[in-house]
């Protein structure tokens, strides 16, 4: 059973409940007890997410398909909006997966960014930040001052502001000591669900599988790609 809790969220309880009878056998009063077993209940839950994850991460050996993967495996169980960015070899920031929890939504995106990336995100974006430091970004409560403050223009702060985003994190993506990408997670308004500092810690263990994930399928990539090459040579001799 979930009920709201007194800071407002909803947490899972274990309700019991007996009634008390008179002398006539009706039932007078009801007596009961209602255990907080959230925790118990998210740990259960993380551990069948993230076996689930490591199937969707077995799946592929095409770095870009396994985060397009992800981020629909995240959607809607963790956020309402996920996307993967990745570090290119020329240093630039490319968005390769998107979902959305509203089809709606995801249209706008895929419009969007079919034809239209930046090639650089502006230095406090939450992104920005942490492929510079390594480290996650957390915004429990999106404002429109934050928007403006992360915007890189006019257009980027009105599109933003269309999009209902109420709550964020974004989550680096680190293999072999270098970060090689970012994952977020964004809450909008319609669910009414918000991020708090207690889901870093699950969405960092995410990420480091994500992350390892992704960095074995560009070392497959490389060494098939090298020894395609080589082959070519040799057949050119």
């Amino acid at each position: 059973l979930r009920l709201r809790a007194g800071d407002g969220t909803y947490r899972w309880f274990l309700s019991r409940s007996a009634p008390v009878r008179d002398d006539a056998g009706k039932i007078v009063k009801w007596f009961g007890t209602s255990t907080d077993i959230d925790d118990a209940k998210r740990v259960e839950a993380n551990q069948r997410f993230l076996a689930e994850l490591g199937q969707t991460l077995a799946s592929s050996l095409d770095p870009e398909e396994n985060l397009r993967r992800v981020t629909r495996l995240v959607v809607p169980e963790l956020a309402d909006y996920c996307f993967a960015d990745l570090i290119q070899a020329d240093g630039q920031i490319r968005r390769v997966a998107w979902t959305h929890v509203d089809p709606g939504e995801q249209r706008v995106f895929d419009e969007r960014l079919a034809r239209y990336q930046p090639a650089r995100l502006h230095p406090e974006h939450p992104i920005s930040r942490t492929l510079e430091t390594g480290e996650p970004q957390l915004v429990p409560d999106v404002t429109s001052s934050w928007l403006e403050r992360i915007a890189f223009s006019p257009e980027h702060l009105e599109f933003m502001r269309g999009r209902n985003f109420r709550s964020q994190m974004t989550i680096p993506l680190r293999a072999r000591g270098r970060t090689v990408g970012a994952l977020t997670f964004c809450m909008t308004g319609v669910s009414g669900r918000r991020f708090v500092p207690e889901n870093l810690a699950f969405a960092r263990e995410l990420a480091d599988r994500v992350a390892l994930a992704v960095d074995n399928a560009r070392l497959y990539t490389e060494a098939r790609d090298a020894e395609a090459k080589v082959r070519r040579l040799l057949d050119a001799y």
